[in-house]
């Protein structure tokens, strides 16, 4: 396992691209910098309607991919009892990921109709990643 410098320890990074961790001040305090962006959705999911959201997103991929190129992961996480969505989509950078919001707009109608209650989005920093 890499790790990088962080403060004054070490922490486990398993792509420093990814987890870019440095000292910003050396004599001072240290924070961590994140260079991925991410953006968080989460829904609910009408009954019975998982498989066919899961296959409309699978369809959808290959295109926002495509014209989305800081685009680098998408998870859709959820639970089948509950009916909750949470969509992570992982990006290079926050400026990459703003000309994306036609795409993002785009596939919000065609996913919608699979949805019970409106997305909640948020925005976040990636402040570690660790993939074993």
């Amino acid at each position: 396992m890499r790790y990088g410098q962080f403060g004054n320890g070490l922490v486990p990074m398993s792509n420093p691209k990814w987890t870019a961790e440095k000292d910003v001040n050396e004599t001072g305090p240290s924070r961590m910098e994140s260079y991925v962006h991410s953006r968080i959705n989460t829904s609910r999911v009408q009954p019975g309607q998982i498989d066919e959201l899961v296959a409309s997103v699978r369809s959808l991929l290959p295109r926002s991919l495509q014209q989305s190129p800081g685009l680098k992961s998408v998870l859709l996480l959820g639970n089948r009892q509950t009916g909750k969505l949470v969509i992570v989509s992982l990006w290079e950078s926050e400026a990459a990921a703003e000309p994306a919001e036609p795409v993002y707009q785009e596939a919000m109608r065609e996913v919608g109709r699979f949805l019970a209650e409106p997305v909640t989005r948020e925005r976040c920093k990636l402040l570690q990643e660790e993939r074993m």
